[in-house]
């Protein structure tokens, strides 16, 4: 400081305002740092324990058991850091090395500071023993590259001799082995009662875990008591895994609890199997009994929740080029739910094929669990990440219900089982098409006509075989068809150009298969033919899963015909000659009535016309040997009927004859929906001609005098010209030769 000259007082010294700022921070700084607690003072080590839970014997620790080490610095709390100077990292930290037995073994850090405790864990191994009790030496304390701080300076790793643990109260056996015992019990399930209750046909599903895991065998009982009933859940071994053994109930309409069914403390039993852990030592299955806090139990109640989604899962086979899928190829969408699910009408799952939405129809699975979607990728897909379905892909429109059998609707919503750009399933249009087409079913068909469908001599068995593309067909392929008494070899009749190719063979007499006739999965055959696709991929042939094995189709060629003929259509014609095709007096109309087979005729059966009120017998006329009999009725002058005759069901009567078929079965008469009941042939008997005849046929006669027949100069040559009426000839006509 400057001493003023005597006499005069001092002036004071001005101070510009930012260093007067600067002044007084720094005098707050020091201000601070004498308040604080001394960091530049090094932490020692004051405190020391070791805990944990020892499942052994007299609480020895076995394998599996956690030792935690407990370290207690001064009074200001500290900070623990990694090898890279982080701070509760994740690269090398501190630990604590314990004496265990003769070995060392080190608890780490465990990334928990509580003040000035930080803890240090360590979990014991099979092969740690040490029945004095485990040391902690003064050294113990391992930075291994880490940090320990107090502040801004280090802690004092040194352990005080006081604190130091020699042969402490921690026992290790390592490899003792424990005996296995019911660590807990949980319950689950899909109630679809109101309120979570449970109801007739909804599985309880309990869960026992135990301390280790187990192995059982047998059929192992866990007893419920479901009011005042003891009921009895079985061991499902598909269920169970590890350390839970799982058992499961289905309620029974009689089960009734509304307070929440009891487990008692030993109703765990063997029931002549075991439970035993990997050293063969039998659990201990005593439960924590628990009273009236189960799930709800009303077998009685109603169900009153829809079906839920259990999963989503996409299926196919891509035929483009690196596994894409191209169009053509099919996508299917199975939706599985917790319980049967009936479909009306036709859902939707929306499939999003790279910017695009396509909709997956229902395609089968009604009245199951799994519900089937089908989507046919076209020409513009395309997806090089792989098809997504959403969260709420599954949609309903009206008139359209997913319903359980009490009529509660689904819920739709896929939750966590939708499908984010699977990439098993990418489109690409531009890849080419490398899979022939590869067989999708295979059905045994035809009418059997022998007793209950049985097919005999003359019988088309019909085998259909579907594929999941178009085949063009060249030659003529055939399925193999096994028979009892031999293979039979059904020929390629129709369907090139289609998904579906059809094959026939004829049962002669010798056939003969009473368990059903089968088809191998490698039945089907080129025979010199092929099959292709449009890219010329030949087709796969082999049948797989869809070969047959004692199908339906059963065949006897020695056996008698037993179906009899039945009538296949009816049709009505003749030559009317009233004006505008009216029928009038003296014509004729014919009633043809097509069978199902060949018809023997003998008498004469009738068919009945209604001409308005009156009915009128049309006589049978021709037909017998053949599959279309004809009737004919000849219109009278008193018939009339402007709109149109009728031919009830029941007209085809027998009218003392008979009409069978080879085997001798009598016909079934009944026209069913061939009747006819209005717009049949219009009549008016007393109307007038009005078509002029007709010419029937034309007959040559005469004698040729000439050699062989031959005609010559003054023979004279007939010509007989015939009508379809009589006519009246006027003049001379003449017929030009």
């Amino acid at each position: 400081m400057r001493v003023p000259s005597r006499g005069r007082p001092a002036r004071p010294r001005r101070i510009p305002r930012f260093a007067a700022v600067a002044s007084l921070l720094f005098v707050a700084a020091l201000e601070l740092t004498a308040n604080a607690p001394a960091a530049s003072a090094q932490q020692n080590v004051a405190g020391l324990a070791v805990s944990g839970t020892g499942r052994g014997p007299s609480g020895a620790f076995v394998a599996g058991d956690v030792i935690t080490v407990r370290v207690r610095w001064g009074a200001i709390p500290i900070q623990v850091y990694d090898h890279l100077g982080a701070l509760n990292g994740n690269g090398n930290l501190p630990r604590v090395a314990l004496t265990i037995g003769s070995t060392t073994r080190y608890a780490g850090y465990a990334k928990r500071i509580s003040g000035q405790n930080a803890y240090f864990e360590y979990t014991v191994q099979s092969t740690d023993e040490d029945s004095d009790g485990i040391s902690i030496g003064a050294n113990a304390i391992d930075l291994n590259g880490g940090t320990i701080r107090s502040g801004f300076v280090n802690a004092n790793l040194t352990i005080p001799s006081s604190l130091v643990i020699t042969n402490g109260n921690i026992v290790v056996d390592g490899d003792y082995d424990l005996i296995p015992t019911v660590a807990g019990l949980t319950f689950s399930g899909t109630p679809q009662g109101g309120s979570g209750t449970y109801i007739a046909g909804d599985v309880i599903r309990a869960r026992v875990r135990f301390s280790e895991e187990v192995t059982v065998t047998g059929v192992p009982l866990l007893e419920l008591t479901i009011g005042s009933t003891a009921r009895y859940a079985f061991y499902n071994a598909a269920a169970s895994s590890g350390t839970d053994v799982v058992f499961l109930y289905t309620v029974v309409s009689a089960d009734s609890d509304t307070g929440g069914l009891s487990v008692g403390a030993s109703a765990l039993a063997p029931s002549g199997g075991t439970i035993r852990d990997s050293a063969g030592q039998d659990a201990t299955l005593t439960l924590t009994a628990i009273t009236n806090t189960g799930p709800v139990v009303n077998g009685g109640g109603t169900d009153a929740v829809g079906p839920v989604v259990t999963g989503v899962a996409l299926s196919g086979t891509p035929s483009g080029a690196g596994g894409a899928y191209i169009a053509l190829d099919v996508i299917e969408v199975t939706v599985s739910f917790n319980e049967a699910a009936t479909v009306t009408g036709t859902p939707q799952v929306a499939l999003t094929v790279g910017s695009q939405t396509r909709q997956a129809d229902f395609d089968r699975g009604s009245g199951t669990t799994s519900l089937v979607f089908r989507y046919t990728v076209v020409s513009g897909d395309t997806d090089a990440n792989g098809v997504s379905v959403g969260a709420s892909a599954l949609a309903i429109s009206s008139g359209t219900t997913i319903q359980d059998a009490g009529g509660n609707n689904a819920t739709l919503a896929l939750g966590t089982h939708a499908i984010s750009d699977d990439g098993d399933f990418k489109v690409d249009n531009t890849a080419a098409d490398i899979r022939g087409p590869t067989v999708t079913g295979v059905t045994v068909g035809g009418t059997g006509t022998g007793a209950n469908g049985l097919f005999i001599a003359g019988d088309e068995l019909e085998v259909t075989v579907e594929f999941h593309e178009a085949v063009t067909v060249t030659g003529t392929p055939r399925v193999a068809l096994a028979l009892d008494s031999g293979t039979r070899q059904a020929d390629y009749a129709s369907g090139t150009g289609t998904t579906s190719l059809v094959f026939r063979y004829t049962v002669v007499s010798s056939d003969a298969d009473s368990s059903g006739v089968s088809v191998g999965a490698s039945a089907l055959t080129p025979n010199g033919g092929t099959l292709v696709d449009s890219a010329n991929n030949a087709a796969t042939l082999g049948l797989g899963d869809h070969a047959i094995t004692d199908g339906d189709a059963r065949v006897d060629g020695n056996a008698l015909d037993a179906i009899p003929p039945t009538v296949a259509g009816v049709t009505l014609s003749g030559r009317a000659q009233g004006a505008s095709g009216v029928f009038i007096a003296g014509d004729t109309i014919v009633v043809t009535v097509e069978f199902s087979e060949r018809v023997t005729v003998t008498g004469t059966p009738q068919v009945a016309l209604t001409v308005t009120s009156t009915t009128r017998q049309a006589d049978y006329a021709s037909g017998s040997g053949t599959d279309s009999l004809v009737f004919r009725y000849t219109v009278v002058t008193a018939d009339d009927d402007s709109d149109g005759i009728s031919i009830a069901a029941g007209a085809l009567a027998l009218n003392g004859g008979m009409i069978v078929d080879s085997a001798n079965n009598a016909a079934t008469l009944g026209l069913g929906s061939h009747a006819i009941t209005t717009g049949g042939a219009v009549v008016d008997g007393d109307g007038t001609d009005a078509v002029g005849p007709s010419v029937t046929g034309l007959l040559l006669s005469g004698t040729g005098q000439g050699s062989g027949g031959t005609f010559v100069a003054e023979d004279g040559i007939t010509v007989f010209v015939y009508f379809d009426e009589a006519v009246v000839v006027t003049g001379t006509p003449q017929v030009a030769l």
